[in-house]
């Protein structure tokens, strides 16, 4: 899908556990610069992951809302 569609956002959830990295490696291979907005433990160490926003678990619909927007901002941070 990721070859086919541009992607603008994508959301990883805390479930991934240590497979989110490879997954975001795989679809930057496809869409490099991809946003990542990421849902986590809040005391999951997630810097290693380039141009990603920080969404901890549990969170409300607007927190995932700011989330996404904010990853769609270049200036998104962490």
């Amino acid at each position: 899908m990721a070859r086919r569609v541009r992607i603008d956002v994508l959301v990883a959830g805390v479930l991934l556990g240590q497979r989110r990295q490879t997954l975001v490696d795989e679809f930057r291979s496809i869409q490099p610069g991809l946003r990542i907005v990421s849902i986590c433990d809040p005391g999951e160490d997630i810097q290693k992951i380039d141009r990603i926003v920080r969404l901890s678990s549990p969170f409300a619909l607007d927190e995932l809302r700011e989330a996404v927007a904010a990853g769609l901002d270049d200036r998104g941070g962490r």
